[in-house]
């Protein structure tokens, strides 16, 4: 008697959605960032389908990207994190929508260990519904600079050609967000799009 077998595949997205164990050190750079933006609940790693094309894979530990940002050869740190919306963010949303956009992403970075008061910094104001992309330190050259950007981005970025650059980028899109350090501290943004 033939007899019929059902397989079936299980794709795991891994989202670390509690705050990190206080283990290691990238716990304490992960509550550093959760801890100086409270409304934040939880770091969002990247998924499994994200990793493979991140540059920096290496570089992330519980969803952390830790490297050195701002080239003062201190490490410091990046992620992703996400909050729940607030009743008035829920009141712009289309109602039949309400029960499934229920939280705001944002990348929020810090400068160097110990995150000092003012170190810290929101690089991408809360979206809710999540944010797309996501965060890679990558080397800018050829390859990105072949992207458009507004004119007063590209010199800025142009001038650290060769160097790594945190960037926010769409795996499967065509833009990518630059995030340039500033002399005084924080960061400026530059958004490049395949033309």
């Amino acid at each position: 008697m033939p007899r019929a077998f059902l397989t079936g595949f299980v794709i795991v997205v891994f989202v670390c959605g509690c705050r990190p164990n206080s283990d290691s050190a990238a716990t304490d750079n992960a509550s550093i960032l959760l801890d100086n933006f409270p409304s934040y609940t939880e770091i969002i790693s990247p998924r499994d389908y994200e990793a493979p094309s991140l540059r920096a894979i290496g570089s992330y530990d519980d969803g952390v990207l830790i490297a050195d940002f701002n080239s003062d050869n201190i490490p410091d740190f990046a992620a992703k994190v996400r909050r729940p919306l607030t009743g008035a963010e829920t009141e712009t949303i289309r109602e039949k929508e309400r029960e499934s956009i229920t939280f705001a992403d944002a990348i929020v970075a810090c400068n160097g260990p110990p995150a000092s008061d003012g170190s810290c910094f929101e690089l991408v104001k809360p979206t809710i519904g999540g944010i797309a992309g996501v965060l890679d330190f990558i080397e800018w050259g050829d390859d990105e600079q072949s992207l458009e950007s507004p004119p007063e981005c590209a010199s800025k970025v142009d001038a650290r050609s060769g160097q790594k650059l945190l960037t926010l980028v769409e795996v499967h899109g065509l833009c990518a967000t630059v995030f340039l350090p500033l002399d005084g501290g924080g960061y400026d943004s530059c958004v490049y799009c395949a033309d």
